[in-house]
């Protein structure tokens, strides 16, 4: 996914960015040499908690694809593409595929879902 850095700031040993995209603006965790505001990275997702469908995995009621912040916690919008007999998913927003533990889910895919997590970490790709 292609970001653009608005802010950076350390909180602890970390390094947190605000970001816009294409499809909206939320913030994540960097991981690597930190960027700096104005540049542009690709970078790769990664969610470090699982998600629990009818809790914070639910059907969207939108085909677009979002990111953002939603009631204290970051939205992802995107396209469940599958989920393995281990309850991992492929989750696709804006190009970029995460796998996540998804728990609870039965239904049938794919489905364009909205996820609300606490936590996005970012490594850039270098590209």
């Amino acid at each position: 996914m292609k970001v653009t850095i608005d802010n950076v700031a350390h909180i602890a040993e970390e390094i947190l960015v605000t970001f816009s995209t294409d499809i909206g603006k939320a913030a994540a965790i960097w991981n690597g040499v930190q960027p700096k505001i104005g540049e542009i990275h690709d970078v790769e997702l990664e969610l470090e908690q699982s998600v629990f469908w009818g809790r914070n995995a639910h059907p969207s009621s939108n085909d677009d694809c979002f990111i953002g912040f939603v009631d204290g916690l970051i939205k992802l919008t995107g396209n469940m593409v599958s989920v393995d007999a281990e309850g991992m998913m492929a989750f696709e927003v804006a190009g970029s595929v995460i796998l996540v533990e998804i728990i609870g889910f039965a239904g049938s895919i794919p489905m364009v879902v909205d996820l609300y997590v606490e936590r996005v970490d970012f490594f850039p790709t270098g590209i």
